[in-house]
């Protein structure tokens, strides 16, 4: 943090207003909104008035990162905001702040304008905005963070400092309900689609709150421009049943966004650990790769139904490993062996379940009996031995593979477990983890014609 110059005040017009130098820039400060780091053009930073310290930010990207309409009028050189049926103003050297027409505040510090290598900017205090619109804010005086938390009458949850809203508890929900097949004249334990829920949610803002670790954000133009773009071709590519297509998967629009955003982020993540997994020399990969007891070489004949497995069962097992290979590529059902060398190299958390945990159970040359999945059918599978000449000439894409199948086992597996003993419920929990799938629909596709 860069050293200043005391604060300058100087008497402009009729109205009192401060302004700043770019030699004056003071105690720069991080604030963080929902999880995520906010950009600002110029620095947010702790100004010391009158014997106050508060910490001060550009008025027009606070209130548009709050999902706030920003308003200027000139004439009494105020700024207001506008968020449902709230608006916020306060003028520019006035220390009133008002709600609805309402003075509901007087501020220790003022609203003022920098001055900063030739451009102007309204600082307002990050405190008493934000708790205006019903937020919560924290400091935490060791990474000299505001930490503010958008919790309104419609939270559901707080999953670390992730706040979750009646429409994303209720796709969440809805999908989970989906997934563990429950009809709506099901009779289910309804602590086990809770405690589901919650996992899923936990899952997805793991990835959240590894992106916002990663310094990204969503309240950047860069973001939300790609996000557009990738939205309006959606919505282009469904056409009239756009609206129908979000609502039957749980969504709305907001939800949707809100998606593109995470995956966007993912993307981007992944993309770094390819740069750093190229910027390792190929041969110490290779060698991390064969001598890594948790990612091995596996294969399996898959049939359809047990009879045939059993009919194959005895010639496999005698086989040798290139019989074996054969085998699989030529009477097994899956076609995805013919690009992957007749096997597959992979480490736990990377495929199904069944096949899995019977391969890593094997020695290698070993086979094992006929083991069925649902999702597939019934496998027959041989543990070999990692071709260290094959790794070599695909290094770059293997490595990555590994890479990125710890890191997601990471974020989904143990970041998301360690979210789950940090989600607070609100009151609106207990009512919004009743609703039955014929509620959370209709709901839905409220939602949708109100956002139409």
């Amino acid at each position: 943090m860069k050293k200043i110059l005391p604060l300058l005040l100087a008497l402009l017009s009729l109205c009192t207003v401060f302004t700043l130098s770019s030699a004056a820039v003071e105690n720069e400060v991080a604030v963080m909104l929902d999880g995520y780091n906010i950009e600002f053009d110029v620095p947010a930073r702790i100004i010391e008035m009158s014997g106050a310290s508060r910490t001060m930010v550009p008025v027009r990207k606070i209130f548009e990162a709050l999902g706030a309409e920003v308003g200027w009028e000139g004439s009494t050189r105020t700024v207001s905001a506008k968020r449902g049926n709230d608006t916020v103003s306060l003028s520019i050297g006035s220390t009133e702040l008002y709600k609805n027409g309402s003075l509901v505040s007087k501020l220790d510090v003022p609203a003022m304008i920098v001055e900063e290598e030739g451009e102007s900017r309204t600082l307002v205090p990050v405190r008493a905005i934000s708790e205006a619109f019903g937020c919560k804010v924290d400091w935490d005086g060791e990474s000299r963070t505001a930490i503010i938390t958008d919790i309104n009458d419609d939270t559901v949850l707080i999953v670390d400092r992730f706040p979750v809203s009646a429409d994303f508890y209720r796709y969440f929900r809805f999908n989970t309900a989906n997934t563990l097949g429950i009809r709506e004249d099901d009779e289910y334990d309804n602590e086990m689609l809770k405690s589901a829920t919650v996992k899923s949610i936990c899952e997805y803002y793991s990835m959240q709150k590894t992106a916002s670790e990663y310094g990204r954000t969503p309240y950047s133009a860069e973001v939300k421009s790609k996000v557009n773009s990738v939205f309006d071709k959606y919505k282009g590519y469904y056409g009239d049943t756009f609206d129908k297509v979000l609502a039957d998967t749980g969504m709305t629009e907001e939800i949707f966004r809100n998606v593109l955003t995470v995956s966007h982020f993912e993307d981007e993540i992944l993309e770094s650990v390819r740069e750093v997994t190229l910027a390792t020399p190929a041969e110490d990969r290779v060698n991390e790769l064969m001598n890594d007891d948790g990612y091995i070489r596996a294969t399996h004949i898959l049939f359809t139904d047990r009879e045939s497995a059993e009919a194959a069962y005895r010639k496999a097992a005698d086989a040798t490993d290139a019989e074996f290979i054969e085998m699989a590529k030529t009477l097994g059902a899956d076609a995805g062996l013919a690009a992957n060398d007749g096997s597959y190299y992979f480490s736990e958390g990377t495929m199904i379940e069944e096949f899995e945990d019977a391969a890593f159970d094997l020695k290698e040359g070993e086979t094992s009996g006929i083991v069925e999945s649902e999702k597939f059918g019934y496998h027959i599978i041989r543990r070999l031995p990692k071709d260290r000449e094959y790794i070599a000439a695909n290094i770059d894409e293997m490595y990555f593979f590994k890479m990125a199948a710890n890191f997601k086992k990471y974020v989904y597996t143990e970041l998301a477990q360690e979210l789950e003993g940090k989600v607070i419920a609100t009151e609106k929990y207990a009512s919004a983890s009743k609703e039955s799938i014929t509620d959370m629909k209709s709901a839905i596709e409220a939602k949708m014609k109100n956002e139409a």
